[in-house]
């Protein structure tokens, strides 16, 4: 995703739930408390940030974040499996 994105929007890199604005505050992020498998929570802008806001709701912006979602996905289900 970050190579496909490269250029259109700011790389803030991986963070962990105690790294997020919401995880910080309240530990781990819902959808990962109650899991039985991995979970991965994917934030692709930050709306309260005009720029990514006004690229996101463009068409080319959301071509791009599907392509890229699009080639994240693949690459991560060809990656080798950890147990």
């Amino acid at each position: 995703m970050a190579r496909s994105l490269e250029g259109k929007l700011p790389a803030l890199g991986l963070k962990t739930d105690l790294q997020t604005a919401i995880g910080s505050k309240q530990g781990a992020l819902t959808g990962s408390i109650f899991s039985h498998v991995p979970t991965i929570l994917i934030e692709m802008v930050v709306l309260t940030n005009p720029h990514d806001e006004n690229w996101i709701l463009s068409k080319q912006g959301m071509s791009d974040m599907v392509e890229a979602l699009d080639q994240g996905v693949r690459a991560a289900l060809q990656a080798p499996q950890s147990r």
